[in-house]
């Protein structure tokens, strides 16, 4: 019986206590507050965007190696503007591999002369 209801509060309070703190945090925020935040990370996505297209333009690289995408990526807005789009299987030269806050991605090139970042989790 004991070991029932432990089982049954600690199914229960966990999530609870979690609405309870982000309702909390929510209430806390005033309107400008909001408005502030909102133009941060508005702020903060278009420096991104730019150090990503920056990285883009980088002159004189060369092929590193060949790959092919394994999968394709169905959130367009998670790359930017420096993104490209590749179909599943579709065989690309990788130009550069990111570093620092970039290391997740690498720079590719198309067979068509398209280049762009491309998660590295999704090539092969």
């Amino acid at each position: 019986m004991s070991s029932n209801l432990v089982r049954q509060v600690g199914f229960y309070v966990p999530p609870v206590l979690g609405a309870l703190c982000f309702g909390y945090a929510a209430s806390t925020l005033r309107g400008g507050e909001e408005s502030q935040l909102r133009q941060q990370l508005q702020h903060e996505a278009e420096e991104l965007d730019q150090r990503r297209l920056t990285w883009l333009q980088r002159p004189n690289r060369s092929v590193q190696y060949k790959a092919s995408a394994i999968q394709e990526v169905h959130n367009r807005k998670a790359l930017g503007p420096a993104g490209v789009l590749l179909n599943r299987g579709e065989v690309l030269e990788v130009l550069e591999d990111g570093q620092g806050m970039e290391q997740g991605f690498s720079v590719v090139r198309r067979e068509s002369g398209d280049m762009g970042i491309f998660p590295k989790q999704y090539l092969r």
